[in-house]
């Protein structure tokens, strides 16, 4: 069997060149064959907001910009010289640079080429480059009609546009004109368009294509174009010249999905095919996967219905809740989820699932049946002072999935076996599900042990461990807790993404801290120093481990004063100063702050300096000090000039 295993999903997209050409009116028909739902360009537009705004930026700008095409292109047409801080976002009318943070009502974009939409109802989106759209909630995204003759797309991107639908619904629909309605979704490279999270209750998704006296809208205009896992319909404007649902200068894919695909009609009832291609694609066909979904068309309409085939889940004497066995019908079973239903059984552990063939099928894979069939449930007795390992896809040198021991410990294996190769692994843990919180921690309430670790038995109940394997993430972190303890008992932490998203974690987000210490940062090696301190990026590569050491310090002291508190750790002769937001509020024009510290005798012992930036972002000034514990401290605010910018801050510490 193959494996498909936890993994974080990556969209690698290709950046693709600015389109330079317009589809001609008209065009000779090709005739369609048994694989072809596509249509010659007969009914295709003869314009785009793109040629609007060529011909109207080559007036606006100078003539040695004219060639660059991001700047052209750019939504709302801001100028040239901005353009080196990044390619344009237009959102509902506010327009800013990709590297930029932005928000408005419904929408949030991080500066990154990440828009997130939640219930946004608005106006048109664009960017002159990539974007990436989570949408959640109810979303509608409208063009506005055209005041003169051609309305808006309501989604416009020069680059290739990936669009997650995490729930709820997602509609384009482009503007009205006189000459030409606007696009629902106009992508100059490639629109990847799923619900990834939502198989049994699948996004709905519109893209519709504005009306207009004489050429309608596309729904949907790119260069390749997937759509998987979604309730769609696409709809194509109306008008003297109705317009395809779909236009593609490139390839047409569908995944599992239910679809209505519907060309615009003009006024005699005439329509062009549904999905039309450019003449200088060769291989003018959609494709859909036909070993589980159906198909009806016509010139004019496509509908696509999803073969649903249920499984039956027999627990063989066991219960998942209070159900012997259960069966799933979900909305798209392109693959049903097996680590979601572990039955359970008195005496037993569950160990995999057998089909009918006898063949045996992971706890946690993900199982897609060719009809409708059903999977029995393996169990393996255990009691109390039994260690069972569960390889889940991999074998122990006798060639078994599991292995079970009855009162002695247990040495854990570094490897294991799949087909005639060694999987490394990451190390053993307590959940079938192992799950991934908001920092990419895995199993959070799992208890982890590592490879090597030995385990001993539990005389009041079994231990059952599950391996994780190094091959199925990118790169990971092990946190080790030295002095402190998760929660779950366990010592170590475990976080796995890709390099770019692992940073250093909080950990008294996940530690218990020992009596009277505080969380410091993260070491290299045991008994270290800080070396990543929170939120700090990893210098993680691909399937290898960066090992963390939690640093502890003890608590410091606190003192009170005007404005300011300060916290001692005589240990590490340290103060943190903390300015309350009253006194920092009163400090005009400041840029800098200044840190004093003073003996008995008024003699400056040590200072420290910070920029605005700085203390903004941390809400501290931190500083060392010798010998004893200074009389007092000072904070200064000063402005550009180090002039004074406000009163000082003071803590007296010791008469």
């Amino acid at each position: 069997m193959k494996r498909i295993r936890y993994r974080l999903a990556c969209l690698n997209l290709a950046l693709l060149m600015l389109l330079t050409a317009v589809p001609p009116v008209r065009a000779a028909e090709t005739e369609e064959d048994d694989r072809l739902c596509a249509a010659p360009t007969e009914w295709a537009g003869v314009g785009s907001e793109y040629l609007i705004a060529l011909s109207v930026a080559e007036e606006a700008i100078d003539s040695e910009n004219a060639g660059n095409e991001e700047d052209v292109l750019a939504p709302m047409l801001l100028s040239a010289a901005n353009a080196v801080q990044g390619y344009y976002i237009s959102i509902n009318g506010t327009a800013f640079t990709s590297d930029q943070t932005r928000s408005g009502n419904g929408w949030f974009y991080d500066g990154d080429g990440v828009l997130e939409l939640n219930n946004y109802n608005g106006g048109a989106i664009s960017a002159s480059g990539d974007l990436t759209i989570y949408s959640t909630g109810s979303v509608s995204v409208l063009g506005s009609d055209g005041i003169s003759y051609i309305g808006k797309n309501a989604v416009t991107v020069s680059g290739n546009l990936a669009l997650y639908m995490l729930g709820g619904s997602f509609t384009a629909t482009g503007g009205r004109g006189t000459m030409q309605g606007g696009w629902g979704l106009n992508v100059n490279g490639i629109a990847y368009l799923v619900s990834p999270y939502n198989r049994n209750n699948p996004v709905k998704f519109t893209a519709i294509g504005g009306n207009a006296t004489s050429y309608g809208g596309v729904g949907i205009c790119a260069n390749s174009i997937f759509l998987d896992c979604l309730d769609v319909r696409l709809q194509g404007g109306d008008g003297n010249y109705p317009q395809p649902a779909i236009f593609s200068t490139g390839s047409c894919e569908f995944g599992t999905i239910n679809a209505s695909i519907r060309s615009g009609k003009n006024a005699a009832g005439d329509a062009p095919y549904a999905i039309q291609f450019a003449l200088d694609v060769t291989d003018k066909t959609w494709h859909y996967n036909d070993r589980r979904t159906s198909c009806y068309r016509t010139n004019s309409e496509i509908s696509i219905y999803v073969k649903r085939n249920k499984l039956t889940l027999n627990g063989s004497g066991g219960r998942w809740g209070n159900n012997p066995a259960v069966t799933l019908d979900d909305y798209y079973p392109s693959s049903y989820a097996l680590r979601d239903y572990t039955f359970s059984r008195d005496g037993h552990t569950q160990v995999a699932w057998t089909d009918a063939s006898g063949d045996m099928v992971p706890l946690i894979a993900y199982y897609t049946p060719a009809t409708s069939t059903s999977l029995r449930a393996m169990w393996e007795e255990t009691e109390a002072g039994d260690i069972l390992l569960n390889g889940v896809w991999d074998t122990f040198d006798d060639g078994k999935y599991w292995r079970k021991t009855s009162g002695q410990s247990v040495t854990l294996p570094e490897t294991l076996t799949y087909r005639d190769a060694q999987e490394a692994l990451i190390g053993w843990h307590t959940d079938v599900v192992i799950g991934t919180d908001e920092n990419h921690v895995l199993g959070k309430n799992s208890v982890w042990y590592a490879p090597g670790d030995s385990v001993q038995p539990n005389f009041y109940g079994p231990v059952v461990l599950y391996a994780e394997e190094k091959s199925a993430v990118a790169a990971y972190a092990l946190y080790h807790t030295t002095k402190g303890q998760t929660a779950t008992g366990s010592d170590l932490i475990v976080q796995a993404a890709s390099p770019s998203d692992l940073k250093a974690i909080e950990g008294e987000d996940y530690i218990d801290a020992p009596a009277g210490y505080r969380f410091a940062g993260w070491a290299t090696q045991e008994q270290g120093v800080v070396v990543y301190e929170t939120g700090t990026m990893l210098p993680v590569t691909m399937g290898s481990a960066l090992e963390l050491y939690a640093v502890w310090q003890l608590l410091g002291v606190c003192h009170s004063g005007k404005g300011v508190n300060a916290w001692v750790d005589s240990a590490a002769k340290t103060i943190r100063l903390e300015p309350q937001s009253e006194w920092y509020s009163k400090q005009g024009k400041a840029v800098y702050f200044i840190g004093a510290a003073y003996d008995e005798n008024g003699q400056m012992m040590s200072c420290t300096v910070s920029s605005k930036a700085e203390l903004e972002e941390t809400g501290f000034v931190e500083m060392k000090y010798a010998g004893a514990v200074p009389a007092a401290i000072r904070l200064f605010a000063l402005d550009a000039d180090y002039q004074p910018a406000g009163e000082a801050a003071e803590v007296r510490m010791r008469e």
